[in-house]
């Protein structure tokens, strides 16, 4: 096999690896949302993101928290806000 095929691989089984795990340090974490570990720190720094230091040191994130951030500000496709439009207009004719 490849070099590249079985780095490939391996990346693919860590990855699924941290799916499974609850709570995610800041590479882990980095690496599950694809947010560079800087920028972890500065939404961290900031109060964007929901985490949890339990000693006063390291930085914990709950993957549920982690998620929640990663789906906020969700922009709805036009098709669909028409649908709904359109839905509630027809329940709502007098």
């Amino acid at each position: 096999m490849d070099v590249l095929t079985l780095d490939q691989r391996l990346n693919n089984i860590e990855e699924l690896l941290l799916s499974q795990k609850r709570v995610l340090t800041i590479p882990e974490a980095s690496i599950y949302s694809g947010i560079a570990e800087s920028y972890l720190y500065k939404l961290v720094s900031a109060g964007k993101i929901t985490h949890s230091k339990p000693g006063g040191k390291c930085i914990y994130f709950d993957i549920d928290d982690l998620n929640t951030y990663l789906l906020s500000n969700k922009k709805l496709a036009p098709a669909y806000l028409s649908k709904v439009a359109l839905s509630y207009t027809n329940k709502n004719r007098r």
